[in-house]
């Protein structure tokens, strides 16, 4: 019997064994799976799409992970407000009483942003803190509300003196008394914190 014979029906030339494994060879490069199946450029497309897809959502998720969106400034103030042991309502009034949450905003004694902190105020809390605080958005809601923290503490938790020495200062506060303007802006905050 010769080693290769020719299949009359296929007209095929086969040698032993490897005639199945060359027609299943063959057959999967021709569109077809190992078990004879059709499997379509359309399968093969989608199959490369959906690992596009999941390409696509590993790398945003990565990137998210790497570089977190900035906290916008109500999440800003939140999230400040829970790390120094601040009522966020009242953070949140504070803030809206100083600038309607106007990063932007600036006094003419110069005073800055959301809460309107001044620079010597601003370097003052850095001291506080024993570390600087990049002077973006978020940094100004942090010194901004840290500084209200210390201003608790110094006034053992009385939120009437805490909030008029932020208006008027401290020492102003200690030497003369609250004036007028900072007994309403207390009272203000006070009220637009059990709404807020």
């Amino acid at each position: 019997m010769p080693s290769c014979v020719k299949n009359v029906s296929t007209g095929l030339t086969t040698r032993g064994s490897t005639h199945s494994a060359s027609l299943r060879a063959s057959g999967a490069r021709n569109g077809r799976s190992s078990a004879g199946r059709p499997e379509g450029r359309l399968v093969r497309r989608l199959r490369r799409i959906a690992l596009l897809l999941l390409a696509a959502a590993v790398a945003v998720a990565v990137a998210h992970a790497l570089w977190p969106r900035p906290r916008t400034i109500p999440q800003s103030i939140d999230h400040w407000a829970r790390a120094y042991g601040i009522d966020p309502h009242l953070a949140r009034a504070v803030a809206w009483m100083e600038s309607g949450y106007r990063a932007d905003a600036r006094s003419p004694t110069g005073a800055r942003g959301v809460m309107q902190v001044e620079p010597g105020t601003w370097r003052y809390t850095e001291g506080l803190l024993g570390e600087r605080v990049p002077p973006t958005t978020d940094g100004n809601v942090r010194i901004g509300i840290a500084y209200l923290h210390h201003l608790l503490l110094e006034f053992r938790g009385d939120r009437r003196l805490a909030l008029a020495a932020y208006y008027e200062g401290p020492q102003a506060l200690r030497e003369r008394g609250v004036y007028p303007s900072a007994e309403r802006y207390v009272a203000n905050v006070l009220a637009l914190s059990r709404r807020l």
